[in-house]
């Protein structure tokens, strides 16, 4: 009952419309360009040349005149969806499925290390998670779904895929590098090694 209410708090949030001056809107562009076989990180939205690669939802957008931000893991998954449709909408469900994924890994987490169940409601009812990610759609859900998966999987002694998942983290937002000096002692170099070809490869096409 609990985690159905955790859902009901998110559904007329995903359900709303999403604004032209949401970040959302930037996603959007961000993963056309690259099915139209541009590097997202050498145009800019506001470029004149740029025109073919709009549609009225994005061409007013607030950030048209700065370059994408977003990391190679990010623009992945920009790419993914705008792949299935182009839509805003699908771009914020795709964000609200990634929230729902990671209570689910939270709450195996929980198990796996012998803890309480009911703290992955601390997560699921957070009001400020519920709002950035139903209302607001940012990309933070997504990069908070891999460090969840990462703990998940360091906790059962799978230090590949954690590491691997880690790196997916740090390739979504950047933020999570500063937790590097938890996961140093706990990987092997094998693992370090694989998480360093990870990061590569993912940049290469960017490049």
């Amino acid at each position: 009952v609990a985690i159905l209410f955790a859902l009901a708090f998110r559904v007329p949030l995903a359900a709303a419309p999403v604004n032209r001056d949401n970040d959302m809107i930037r996603y959007l562009w961000d993963g056309r360009v690259q099915t139209l076989g541009l590097n997202p990180y050498a145009v800019m939205p506001a470029d004149e040349a740029m025109a073919f690669t709009h549609t009225d939802e994005t061409r007013d957008m607030p950030s048209a005149r700065a370059r994408t931000p977003y990391p190679p893991a990010a623009q992945l998954f920009f790419r993914l969806v705008v792949s299935i449709k182009d839509s805003s909408r699908l771009m914020k469900l795709a964000l609200v499925l990634c929230d729902l994924l990671t209570i689910l890994v939270l709450w195996r987490w929980l198990i796996a290390t012998g803890r309480s169940q009911w703290l992955v409601l601390a997560y699921a009812w957070n009001p400020l998670a519920v709002l950035e990610v139903a209302h607001s759609g940012h990309i933070d859900a997504l990069g908070a779904l891999w460090i969840t998966a990462a703990a998940f999987w360091l906790s059962r002694g799978r230090t590949a895929l954690a590491t691997v998942a880690f790196v997916l983290a740090v390739t979504t937002k950047l933020l999570p590098i500063v937790l590097v000096p938890l996961l140093w002692r706990r990987v092997s170099l094998r693992d370090g090694l694989i998480g360093s070809g990870l990061f590569v490869l993912l940049y290469l096409p960017f490049a």
